[in-house]
This record gives structure tokens, sequence and C-alpha cells, in this order.
């Protein structure tokens, strides 16, 4: 990142968020450029688009495919040498540079560290909603048991569901979590009727809770 540039935002236009054609000795890190970005970056800009990451499941075929999405749907971080729109006057799918009062103000400057920060956000996965940013974050196990032994650890305070879908005998009443097996069930002391008993749950049909209600 140059230390003299100065950072601004670009609206996207007509076409610029559209993915950029494959072309022969594009680099590794500027393929699936969208039309703006290669622009910018062929007039000897640097420019910056966030994104994040999102698993979908294939409606058809039920296979997760990660996908990647803008973080500012229509806009662009770019740097150039001072306030001056005319540099990106000849990029293809580029509308003009936020500015203050009014389209024809002066272009408002964001702070390089503001930049920097949402550069080493996404490659931290911090935007994504995949298994991976997941797992990196700690809201998820790599396996289902892992999963399970976060979202119950020992000692966590639970009560069993009660509604309509969850039916458990022992459905409303309120315990501890002991552990949990190989195969993914979550053991428990269950308060009965004044006595702990042990008791095993699908972890579907049980759910963390306050512990100073699960008397």
């Amino acid at each position: 990142m140059s230390n003299s540039a100065k950072w601004f935002i670009a609206r996207i236009g007509m076409g610029g968020a559209k993915t950029a054609k494959d072309r022969v000795g594009t680099p590794e890190d500027r393929r699936g450029e969208i039309v703006a970005e290669r622009s910018i970056r062929d007039a000897g800009f640097e420019c910056y688009y966030p994104r994040m990451r999102k698993e979908i499941v294939h409606h058809r075929t039920n296979v997760r495919i990660v996908r990647r999405f803008p973080l500012f749907t229509g806009y662009i971080f770019v740097a150039l040498p001072s306030a001056n729109g005319e540099y990106l006057k000849d990029c293809e799918g580029l509308g003009r540079l936020l500015s203050y009062d009014g389209e024809y103000g002066k272009p408002w400057q964001v702070p390089t560290g503001a930049v920097e920060r949402y550069m080493r956000a996404e490659a931290d996965l911090e935007f994504d909603d995949t298994k991976e940013s997941r797992i990196k974050r700690k809201l998820e196990g790599k396996t289902k048991r892992e999963t399970i032994a976060m979202t119950f650890p020992e000692g966590q305070a639970i009560r069993v569901k009660q509604d309509w879908q969850h039916t458990h005998m022992l459905a409303g009443f309120h315990g501890e979590v002991v552990g949990v097996t190989g195969r993914g069930s979550v053991k428990s002391m269950i308060e009965l009727f004044g006595r702990l008993v042990a008791a095993e749950f699908d972890a579907d049909d049980i759910e963390p809770y306050p512990a100073q209600d699960a008397a």
C-alpha cells in the first residue's frame, strides 16, 4: 500500500460490478476482479473492493458452495495522489467519488487506517459466513461432536426444551452438563423432584439456560 496515496470512495457505475472477463497473463491475485477494479488497476491506481464469503446450499444437489459477495454494494475504495476524480475519468464502470456537499463537492477522504482495518478483517475471515470462518471464530467445531461440546461445556446450565416440536419426557426440567459422549450426546444431571438424576440428551432437545434460573 502506497504511503503517499490518499483513499477515497467511488461509486461503481453501470456494468462496473460485473466480473471482468479472463485474459491471458492475469496474475492469480487479480483473478475474479470486477470491471471497476480492473479498470482502476489498469490505470495504475490501487483500489480495494471489500468482500465477504458465504456458503450457499445448492437447491438441487444440496452441495455447499462458497460464493463471494460485496461488503458495500455499489462502492469501491480507491487510492489517488489527491482529491481529484479526473484521475479516474477514463475508467470503465466507475462513477464519481463520494463528496461533501453534493455530487460536485469536495471528495471525502477515508483514513488509511480505516481501509487497512477492513483489509485485515477480510483476511481474518471476519466478514464471512462459512464453516472455515465459524471455526476460526470458535462458533463451530471441526466436527459435529466438537460443536456440541462448545455449545454445552461441562458445567453449563441447561433446560430441556418444551414446545410443540420437542416432546421429551423431561421437557421443562433444568440441569447441568456433565460431558459429551463420543457420539455427540450430552450427559447431564437433571433436577427432578428435589433430587439429581443422570440423563443423556440429543443436543437438539436441550438449550443453554442462565445458571441463576436453573434451580
